[in-house]
């Protein structure tokens, strides 16, 4: 069974992960087709939401880094910040 799409909004995700702005985050999506960040990018309707997973992995891959390292690192600072990561 697959899992639920962890999802939000601009605001959402930079208060969720206050590393990226709204406005960087708007950027992001603006250059999505040049910066490989076009999958993390899903729109419902009128809305684009971030999917948080998806966003991670690319950061991971762009950087070289093991999909799994950036997700367990974030997961392990939000238990020892008594925060649930997703």
């Amino acid at each position: 069974m697959e899992r639920i799409k962890t999802l939000f909004t601009f605001r959402q995700f930079s208060e969720h992960q206050p590393a990226f702005s709204e406005a960087s985050l708007r950027w992001m999506r603006f250059t999505e087709t040049t910066n490989g960040f076009k999958t993390a990018f899903l729109r419902v309707n009128n809305r684009v939401l971030i999917w948080e997973e998806e966003f991670f992995r690319i950061i991971a891959r762009q950087n070289g880094l093991d999909e799994g390292e950036i997700i367990d690192e974030q997961k392990a600072s939000a238990a020892s910040s008594g925060r649930e990561a997703s």
